[in-house]
């Protein structure tokens, strides 16, 4: 936080020093409401408390080196956001010795070149990411030399998507109406319905959005949608639903001709998406809350019917870690063996009622092979079923989004820009 700080700087300050168990993100929804913050306020808010948690453990690594004594904890969230200004040019190394004279800022400024000349990749990977050192590790035997980039990518901030919604309009006329609204866009360079927005906007404010003629959704998230290969007149069922934004992409894909079956174990999420569905216009979308451990019998049977079944399985997200860096408190408690079976066992049950014919996509906001392919190798070695390659869904074109071996989709976000996805097309001969 610079000398000269903002309103904005000081409520990031108390949420970040706030004591308690909630999570970055609910402090600061009570904070804006309570304080009534206006919305360009809101965003500096959220910004600075987002990039203290992307930046924690680099800043714990460089403070550790800067420090003669370790530092008093009520002291940090005033350091870490005096460091972030030095660190964006904000605040000079002067300004910050002048306040804390104890600490080194010449090194506190190479915070992140310190971070990378950790010599032990895990360590350098959970420091820069931070995130746990089993984790981490994980991270470089999943990814290998592209987990340090992938965990550097997650220190910027995360583009804004926004997906027209075919209900309403197209991505010509969205873009259009956007830009006579005063918000700048540029067509996404693989998701064929997707806009950048290329300059901070209220988005939530426009007319645009108001009559639900988008939603605001990563490239990747899109084009796992248009990997379902929903067209009108077919039966699709979404058996993860959550909030539902691949669930209102299906039902724009469908024109609402057609259905499909929205099933989750979260009630409020799923109210989500019914408010969500009323302002796109998605008519054709049924939502049920269900038992984790069976889909009703009536609910199962029309899963057997479907002619796709979307499985976008619940997961450790950490290819969205640059996005929500809230995670990474989650993460540090996360059983993710147990995370794990879950989403193995969802898989072998859309599996096994995948009906001849029809397709299976299993999708996760993951870069673990964990989580990945090694849930769907251990799927196909119980049901017969076979890859379906993504060019031959969504074209020659996102051949560069694919796995080495060509038969997954994986984004990531310091190669694609977008978020971090793996999906895999399966169908039942």
């Amino acid at each position: 936080m610079p000398p000269a700080a903002s309103r904005a700087d000081a409520l990031a300050l108390r949420i970040l020093a706030a004591p308690g168990a909630e999570s970055a993100p609910a402090r600061m929804r009570a904070v804006f409401a309570r304080e009534r913050v206006k919305p360009s306020h809101q965003r500096r808010v959220r910004d600075l408390v987002y990039r203290a948690l992307a930046w924690r453990a680099i800043l714990d690594h460089a403070f550790a080196q800067a420090s003669p004594a370790p530092l008093a904890a009520q002291l940090r969230p005033r350091l870490d956001l005096l460091a972030l200004a030095v660190l964006a040019g904000e605040a000079s190394v002067a300004q910050a010795q002048a306040e804390f004279a104890f600490l080194d800022w010449a090194l506190i400024r190479r915070a992140r070149e310190l971070a990378h000349a950790q010599s032990d990749a895990a360590a350098r990977v959970a420091t820069l990411a931070a995130l746990p050192l089993p984790l981490a590790r994980r991270l470089v035997g999943g990814l290998g030399d592209a987990a340090t980039t992938f965990a550097a990518s997650c220190l910027a901030p995360a583009p804004v998507h926004l997906r027209a919604n075919l209900l309403r309009n197209d991505r010509a006329a969205l873009q259009a109406q956007l830009t006579a609204e005063g918000v700048a866009t540029q067509p996404c360079r693989f998701a064929p319905h997707g806009l950048q927005v290329v300059a901070p906007a209220q988005l939530l404010h426009t007319a645009a959005f108001r009559a639900g003629d988008f939603e605001l959704q990563d490239e990747a998230s899109q084009l796992v949608a248009a990997l379902v290969g929903a067209a009108p007149g077919m039966r699709v069922a979404d058996v993860c639903a959550g909030a539902g934004g691949k669930t209102l992409a299906l039902a724009a894909a469908l024109a609402n001709r057609g259905s499909v079956l929205a099933l989750d174990t979260d009630g409020p999420r799923l109210c989500d998406l019914a408010t969500r569905a009323r302002r796109a216009g998605a008519t054709c979308i049924r939502q049920h809350q269900v038992p984790a451990e069976r889909w009703p019998d009536a609910l199962a049977a029309e899963v057997a019917q479907a002619d796709r079944i979307l499985v976008d399985a619940p997961c450790s997200g950490l290819g969205t870690l640059r996005r929500s860096p809230e995670l990474r408190d989650w993460l540090v408690t996360a059983d993710l063996e147990a995370l794990q079976r879950r989403q193995r066992e969802l898989l072998l049950r859309a599996a096994r009622a995948l009906r001849p014919g029809a397709r299976l996509v299993y999708a996760t906001c993951s870069v673990l092979p964990e989580e990945n392919q090694a849930a769907i190798d251990a799927t196909l070695a119980v049901v017969p079923l076979r890859c379906v390659p993504p060019t031959a869904v969504l074209g020659a074109e996102v051949e560069v989004l694919t796995d080495p071996s060509g038969r997954f989709l994986a984004t990531r976000p310091d190669r694609d820009g977008c978020d971090g996805f793996f999906a895999a097309v399966l169908e039942r001969p």
